[in-house]
């Protein structure tokens, strides 16, 4: 059975790439926001990166690494109290972030009792670059008249068109409130 706790507990993930002399790391912030401490769990994440189980690991101990899904055990007798915050830091990847889609995506406690609680994961930051994070594809403005006759992205050298369409009618997406 799966618990929802929307915004009670938050991932939080940042990478850290060599620099300066210091060695990598990918650190994992679990925040318990809520107001009752937690125990008997361990945090389970997956995404594109992998942590290698050979690693080394401070905070936690990798208990099952599958592909790229990593379980993370807290030390012996942990509680997240109300308002705390658990760091794990991993310095073993199988192989270095490039870009911030390469950190945990999706994450759960999986408690003693068999029972989960789903995780609000934020996305990975980099230390080194304070840019806003972009999803989806990038709108660029069209213009009315445009400037040629066929807008094909990447720029071939030729292109051949036998007939045309009209455009699709734009449509507007209603926002979730």
């Amino acid at each position: 059975m799966s618990i929802s706790r929307p915004k009670a507990l938050r991932l939080e993930t940042l990478w850290n790439p060599p620099a300066d002399g210091k060695e990598f790391s990918y650190v994992l912030r679990l925040k318990n926001l809520g107001t009752e401490p937690l125990s008997n769990f361990s945090l389970c994440v997956s995404g594109p990166g992998r942590v290698d189980p050979a690693g080394r690991v401070e905070g936690a101990t990798v208990s099952q690494r599958l592909s790229n899904f990593t379980e993370f055990q807290p030390p012996a007798n942990f509680v997240l109290g109300a308002g705390e915050t658990w760091t794990i830091s991993v310095y073993a990847l199988s192989w270095q972030f490039r870009h911030w889609t390469d950190g945990a995506t999706s994450g759960y406690l999986a408690l003693s009792d068999g029972s989960t609680i789903v995780l609000t994961i934020e996305p990975t930051r980099s230390s080194v670059s304070n840019a806003p994070l972009k999803r989806g594809a990038e709108i660029y403005p069209v213009p009315i008249n445009a400037p040629v006759q066929v807008s094909i992205i990447p720029w071939p050298n030729h292109v051949s068109v036998t007939s045309r369409r009209p455009r699709p009618a734009l449509r507007r997406r209603r926002r979730a409130l």
